[in-house]
């Protein structure tokens, strides 16, 4: 094959990634539209300690997922294309399905069982504003969620590593317009508080278990090989372990601030977090989260080393480009964010969160690029190690800092701690696998990124007026500062060549040749 020919393939196949990942970005982010649509009614129909229960039982679910085994998945994605023999394909995903069903529905029944000593635990059972709450109904609820949840996840990875992003999407939109339907009709209809918030859920996720992963399951059959299962789990363990810590990450600021706020305002700090950190946590959300569904399988299916390592160099700098510039946005429009999807003024004190918490979500990012190369070189210890100095960072932190400076605090150890993981994630790749990246543009990216922070925590400092006012002068002022930073990266950081080619692009789907 001449070295043009090559070219057109590598092209074409890059494009087909960006075709992919836009398709896979569509599910979470008409789920998130939703979702964001819909939070001014649930922060209306619930106050801040109700929804601050909603944030913990997010903890619960994630924790228990994590503990159940979800990391197992990675290696789903990683060790099915390993297999040569089409039933051991097949048998990857009905022994995943299997292990993750016995172990989460093991652990949802140990937590029914002990039911009451952990809603004492998890949520602040004196506060009178959740005295018509039934908590330990509404724990129950969040833990049925749990291996109907698994069981979907793993029908969703076969789809995924068979490419099948279209179908995805619209199985996942589906699942969230039911979900959020049910929450109208429970919340606000039916005015069955936090109950019925989670009941939507558990409605949503048993059905899609039940049809998706009956389907998958009539695909692949229902066999168990622990000679396949066995590499995985080998491969698992410390992803296992990582999921652990990175849920520790995301979610055990709440739960100290649930320990360390102030008497009969613990939950309110945690709903008035809980909708900042919503709003900063968005692009990774839907950006990130979107963009990995279908580099890992795509990266993974590349066999000449060299090839692999130039394409991680050059699609892991684009991705940051794009995780950044859509960060920086958010970062400056965090207040005006924040004031339209509150439905109590209550929550509007949440603004400050956004900056720190959405910067960090960036750098949270360059570590999930780094972990590509790792995850080729099946070198997952080192991350599992990286992970527990994290977790151990953010812990200290967010106890100096809460104290210090309040629900702000946590946000600040949010940056601070995945700043450490970025940075640290990055160094880790590059010296024990010889992963390549473009230091100078991702260096640039990082820095424009906490130049928009600082820009945004100071002009908000600033807007001491006119608190009740949606948009104001300061928010022209935003948009501005948001233009400049796109043409910085457009005209700065974007090479020539890449500028040609998404303009040409661009002509190609706009149909001009």
């Amino acid at each position: 094959m001449s070295p043009s020919e090559t070219d057109a393939r590598q092209e074409a196949k890059l494009s087909s990634l960006a075709r992919h990942s836009l398709v896979y970005s569509i599910a979470p982010l008409a789920q998130r539209f939703l979702a964001l649509v819909l939070v001014r009614y649930y922060t209306e129909a619930l106050d801040k300690a109700q929804w601050g229960v909603t944030q913990i039982t997010d903890l619960l679910f994630t924790a228990l997922i994590q503990i159940s085994g979800t990391n197992l998945l990675a290696g789903v994605v990683r060790f099915y294309f390993d297999q040569k023999d089409e039933r051991d394909r097949k048998s990857v995903i009905s022994s995943s399905l299997l292990l993750l069903s016995a172990v989460s529905w093991t652990l949802v029944g140990l937590g029914i069982l002990f039911r009451a000593p952990l809603s004492r635990f998890l949520f602040d059972t004196a506060d009178p504003r959740l005295a018509h709450d039934n908590l330990q109904l509404c724990l129950i609820l969040s833990l049925l969620s749990i291996p109907l949840a698994l069981s979907s996840e793993t029908a969703f990875r076969y789809l995924q590593v068979q490419q099948r992003s279209t179908l995805i999407t619209t199985l996942k939109i589906s699942k969230s317009f039911l979900e959020m339907s049910l929450r109208i009709l429970f919340l606000l209809v039916l005015d069955w508080g936090i109950a019925g918030f989670l009941a939507a859920t558990l409605v949503g996720e048993l059905l899609t278990s039940l049809l998706i992963g009956g389907w998958v399951l009539s695909r692949v059959g229902l066999t168990f090989s622990w000679r396949v299962l066995r590499p995985m789990v080998a491969y698992s363990v410390p992803l296992v372990m990582v999921g652990l810590c990175q849920m520790g990450l995301n979610y055990f600021d709440r739960l100290l601030l649930r320990q360390l706020g102030p008497q009969d305002e613990k939950m309110g700090w945690v709903g008035i977090y809980g909708q900042g950190y919503l709003v900063g946590w968005l692009v990774q959300l839907v950006v990130v989260g979107s963009f990995m569904q279908i580099w890992q399988p795509w990266i993974f299916g590349v066999k000449e080393p060299e090839r692999q390592k130039d394409l991680i160099r050059r699609v892991s700098t684009w991705a940051l480009f794009a995780v950044g510039s859509a960060s920086i946005a958010v970062m400056l429009l965090g207040r005006e964010l924040v004031h339209a999807l509150s439905g109590s003024p209550e929550y509007w004190d949440a603004f400050p969160v956004v900056p720190w918490v959405c910067a960090g979500y960036v750098f949270f990012a360059l570590n999930g690029l780094s972990q590509v190369p790792m995850f080729i070189a099946k070198r997952t210890w080192p991350m599992f190690w990286l992970n527990v100095v994290a977790v151990a960072v953010k812990v200290l932190l967010s106890v100096v800092l809460i104290r210090s400076h309040g629900y702000v605090g946590a946000a600040m150890a949010t940056l601070a701690t995945f700043m450490v993981l970025g940075t640290a994630g990055h160094w880790i790749a590059v010296r024990t696998v010889g992963a390549r990246f473009e230091h100078g543009r991702m260096l640039a990216m990082l820095s424009l990124v906490l130049a928009a922070m600082g820009a945004a925590l100071w002009i908000d400092g600033r807007w001491t007026s006119g608190y009740t006012a949606l948009l104001t002068p300061y928010t022209a002022l935003k948009g501005g500062l948001i233009l400049l930073s796109l043409g910085v990266v457009w005209g700065g950081l974007l090479e020539r060549d890449e500028r040609g080619e998404c303009l040409r692009a661009l002509r190609a789907k706009l149909g001009r040749r």
